[in-house]
């Protein structure tokens, strides 16, 4: 949340749809900070129901604790990015260096037909090969399955 006049942290109201000083509006102490979160997107919101947006939070939370208990780096952090959490460079990376292990099978592109969480691997163009993050594009049966 943003810092208020007075230097503390602002509150949401939930109801008026913005942060304000945490201070009671009667008291002298108030600064009167308003501030409206201001949209980026130009895309109209999404309404979501009780249920999905329980489940986005605990996605989230799950997310940040798994990021958390693996330690803060010197040269990356997670954070918020505009479609979930990024991964972030603290400094300039040397080229080559190894950020972070991207889990899950090895297929080859010409199997590729679900792209969100995709990772297409550099190398020679023989034997062209992605892995899937998200193990959406492997099937046995018709129905996708993990496979390790």
């Amino acid at each position: 949340s943003p810092l208020c006049y007075c230097g503390n942290r602002a509150v949401w109201e939930h109801r008026s749809g913005r942060f304000l000083c945490d201070k009671p509006r009667s008291s002298s102490d108030c600064c009167r900070f308003v501030c409206r979160r201001e949209s980026t997107s130009d895309r109209p919101a999404l309404r979501l129901s009780c249920h999905e947006m329980e489940v986005e939070h605990g996605r989230g939370i799950a997310t940040m604790l798994t990021a958390a208990a693996h330690g803060l780096s010197d040269f990356c952090f997670v954070a918020l990015s505009d479609c979930g959490l990024g991964l972030y460079a603290r400094s300039k990376l040397a080229r080559g260096q190894a950020i972070v292990e991207y889990y899950g099978p090895r297929l080859p592109l010409r199997k590729l037909k679900h792209s969100k969480y995709a990772l297409e691997v550099p190398g020679g163009d023989k034997a062209r090969t992605f892995i899937d993050g998200n193990h959406e594009n492997v099937t046995a049966g018709g129905r996708g399955r993990r496979v390790e």
